[in-house]
């Protein structure tokens, strides 16, 4: 019905819009902002004291520090029955932020609500418009002169 190169794009696009609400809007799975870190952890990580630290890590609230567990989020594979995003070896550290109340995901709330309505949007659309019959009825009109 649907075809694998759609859900290469729409993977990529999901990928991208969690990326962005996770990371750069600092917001858990359902859309609430992350909560405060403890003062010692804070003022550690808005010094830039922890190794490897990445220096835009310096001033949020997202589960950022080193960068490695946002760029190990990805497509992971895509066919013509959909896609798969997730991380690729760093599940672990998920599931012990999710511990700590840091929900990246769940499995009532896989993605932030915005994001599950923008895939049904998508995926209806390239419904209607590449699968299901044009609505459109051409009409020949002949207008004979006087």
């Amino acid at each position: 019905m649907l075809k694998s190169n759609f859900f290469l794009k729409l993977g990529g696009r999901v990928r991208d819009k969690y990326k962005n609400h996770i990371w750069k809007d600092a917001k858990d799975v359902y859309d609430q902002k992350f909560k405060r870190y403890s003062n010692e952890y804070s003022k550690r990580k808005s010094s830039g004291d922890i190794r490897r630290q990445a220096a835009d890590s310096r001033n949020t609230r997202a589960p950022y520090v080193t960068g490695d567990l946002r760029n190990d989020f990805s497509l992971i594979k895509y066919d013509k029955g959909g896609f798969q995003v997730g991380w690729a070896t760093r599940g672990s550290i998920v599931q012990s932020l999710n511990k700590r109340g840091r929900k990246l995901t769940t499995k009532s709330q896989p993605f932030p609500q915005k994001i599950i309505e923008f895939m049904d949007r998508e995926v209806f659309m390239h419904i209607e418009h590449k699968i299901l019959p044009s609505k459109t009825k051409r009409h020949k009109v002949i207008i004979k002169g006087s």
